[in-house]
């Protein structure tokens, strides 16, 4: 048990407070906004790396992966269940281009992040009605990277990226509002640097 609290807090999922145990980390705004700038540093490179170096087997694993996320589309209302797996299916998506980049710390670091904003992703998909944005963007990006066209596949992310980071800035700083009578994290912290 204790290893396995070891790794969530190495993979930055929570925090050790000696003589108090482990705690969840709180994604508040900066956090948040730390977490999507470093994802998209990484994965917009990624994109452009994986559109000269991929191979035609992992062209045809997007592919059929793009095929099996038309299903769910297809579908006039999904179940829970489905929904869950098209949304695991898309995140495979994510990490089978880092994994083509050709750089396997790269790919590590995707992979990482990945795991801490795997929560994050839901705000995609329940908070907001973006979810078929979503989906036009994951085409778009492997339209891109099937045609080998890195400035595409690198700009259609980042935008992609932006996108989802703003919906979680919106959610948390909702629940900071929640919490705190009505400031938002940005008066807050304004608050506080006045007060010095």
């Amino acid at each position: 048990m204790r290893e396995a609290l070891s790794r969530i807090e190495h993979d930055g999922l929570a925090i050790s407070r000696p003589g108090r145990g482990y705690f969840a980390l709180e994604f508040d705004c900066e956090n948040i906004a730390e977490l999507y700038e470093f994802r998209e540093v990484l994965e917009v490179s990624a994109c452009r790396l994986t559109a000269e170096r991929i191979t035609a087997d992992a062209i045809a694993e997007l592919n059929d992966l793009m095929k099996q996320l038309a299903r769910f589309e297809a579908m006039p209302t999904l179940t829970a269940d489905e929904l869950h797996e098209e949304v695991k299916l898309a995140l495979s998506l994510h990490e089978i281009v880092a994994r083509e980049c050709g750089n396997s710390r790269i790919c590590q670091a995707l992979l990482q992040i990945y795991d801490q904003l795997r929560l994050l992703t839901w705000i995609d998909v329940l908070w907001f009605d973006q979810w078929s944005v979503t989906r036009q963007e994951h085409r778009d990006l492997v339209a891109a990277v099937v045609e080998r066209d890195g400035a595409r596949a690198a700009e259609v992310t980042k935008r992609h990226i932006q996108r989802c980071r703003d919906g979680a800035l919106r959610v948390a700083n909702a629940k900071y509002k929640e919490k705190h009578n009505g400031m938002s994290q940005e008066n807050a912290h304004s608050a506080v640097y006045t007060r010095k």
